[in-house]
Order: C-alpha cells, then sequence, then structure tokens
C-alpha cells in the first residue's frame, strides 16, 4: 500500500516514489534537492553511514503513506536464503514489488551465486573499520548485478524494491559486525 500511494505521486514531490529513488541517483533533469547524492561525499568511507540514514528516512515516509505506524523495512538475508522472496517475484500488473527489469534467473526463482555469501563472511572477519567496509562494498556490489535491471547502476538501482531489502540487510550485516567488535 505504501509504495502504491508513493507512486501514485509526482516524481517531483520529496515523498514519492520516483523523488526517493532519484535521492540515490537519476538521470531525470530537473537537479532537485537531495538527487544524486550516493557517494557524493567525496570519500568511500560514509557508504554504510549514509545509506542507513537513506533507508532510516525511507521507511519513515513508507510507513507514513501505508497508513501502518508500525510497519518496518523487511531485508533479504541472501546467506541464509539466496533465493527472492515471492512476493518480489509476482509480475500481477496489480504489484508494487515486482520490477521486471531484473534477471530473468532472479525473477524466475534463481539464487544468488554462493560466492557472495563467502565473501560476505569473510569480510565480518575483518578489522578495522575501514578494511570491513571495503570488504563488504565487493558482495555488495556483487548483489546489484546478480539481481540486475535497475539494480546494476546508481541512477536507477533505487527503483526497485528489491534495493530496499538488500540495503537493509547490508545494514544488518553493519551491526552484526559492531557486535563482533563489542565481544
Amino acid at each position: 500500500t505504501g509504495i502504491t500511494n508513493m507512486k501514485a505521486l509526482p516524481y517531483t514531490n520529496p515523498t514519492s516514489w520516483l523523488y526517493q529513488a532519484a535521492i540515490h541517483g537519476t538521470t531525470l533533469p530537473d537537479g532537485l534537492p537531495s538527487w544524486n547524492t550516493c557517494h557524493q561525499s567525496g570519500a568511500a568511507f560514509f557508504f554504510l553511514a549514509w545509506h542507513r540514514m537513506y533507508c532510516y528516512f525511507f521507511e519513515r515516509i513508507l510507513r507514513a503513506k501505508s497508513g501502518d505506524p508500525n510497519l518496518t523495512l523487511p531485508y533479504w538475508d541472501y546467506q541464509t536464503n539466496a533465493t527472492l522472496h515471492p512476493d518480489y517475484r509476482n509480475s500481477a500488473a496489480t504489484n508494487p514489488l515486482y520490477d521486471a527489469s531484473r534477471s530473468v534467473s532472479i525473477n524466475g526463482g534463481g539464487s544468488l551465486p554462493a560466492s557472495i555469501s563467502t565473501s560476505l563472511d569473510n569480510a565480518l572477519l575483518e578489522l578495522p573499520y575501514y578494511d570491513f567496509q571495503g570488504d563488504i562494498n565487493g558482495p555488495h556490489g556483487s548483489v546489484h548485478i546478480s539481481v540486475g535491471g535497475n539494480m546494476t547502476s546508481v541512477s536507477s538501482a533505487a527503483k526497485d524494491p528489491v534495493f530496499w531489502l538488500h540495503h537493509c540487510n547490508i545494514d544488518r550485516l553493519w551491526e552484526v559486525w559492531l557486535d563482533k567488535c563489542e565481544g
């Protein structure tokens, strides 16, 4: 419901689906405030923090548009299940979670490569933070490429609802890493 309501708004509305996607990246000519700001900090050091903030505010908008004050963004734990949830693969015209631009394999129930999970396991062993963030970026990018379609480009990735599942999982993995550091 929240995504459907966001998609019904004009792209110039800051709470619309396309405006929110354009914050990550876009080729739209308007150049509205906040657009194309992913990685513009000039340092890869802010990758995890920038995306955490992005997901946080997106979740607040989605919660308001859905009318559900308890709504939270889910994550795709592809280390446990490398197959995209069926709700995101249902190609019904009324399904706002489906993106036809994804790879035929992923939309057809295929799995992400096992190498992604192995790379994530290795990244979780890294200290200090800069090494962890650098090592998680490889499998992060591999998920984008494996999903295909809109997810393969910074300028269109956030148009695919899988983007939010993916980045919520990256944020969850950061928390897993932080918990290991405290222990």
